[in-house]
């Protein structure tokens, strides 16, 4: 992958985080 797998991960973490809140 191109990208850094830390930001993959905070994207997850974010999405996770949304739908808790929800």
């Amino acid at each position: 992958m191109l990208w850094k797998p830390s930001i993959f991960h905070d994207i997850v973490c974010l999405q996770s985080l949304s739908k808790s809140a929800m």
